[in-house]
């Protein structure tokens, strides 16, 4: 019984600590589009036939990114959730290979 009142003083005092230091004097996130960015965008929106997604754009970008890292090929996805589920499943396909040898 000690130890769970020593415990919930700890966790009271610990609340207390985080309380009085959690006064931020900073911007969370800044405008990361520039005026030029912002130009681009509506120029590509204004095309007649736009395609949002896997459009010859988005396999230029693909192109571009693997060779700025150096390697065969790259998939962009719609979200993180996706780019999870795509590792988790090529690793367990390569998993499943290694055992069959």
């Amino acid at each position: 019984m000690f130890h769970l009142i020593l415990l919930m003083k700890e966790q009271v005092l610990y609340s207390r600590i985080l309380k009085d230091n959690m006064k931020f004097n900073h911007k969370l996130m800044n405008n990361n589009f520039t005026n030029k960015d912002i130009s681009a965008v509506k120029k590509f929106l204004k095309n007649k036939d736009t395609i949002l997604t896997q459009s010859t754009k988005v396999e230029e970008f693909e192109k571009k990114w693997s060779r700025w890292l150096g390697v065969k090929y790259s998939t962009f996805v719609n979200s993180g959730s996706s780019a999870n589920f795509i590792s988790i499943s090529i690793l367990k396909a390569i998993n499943k290979n290694k055992k069959k040898k």
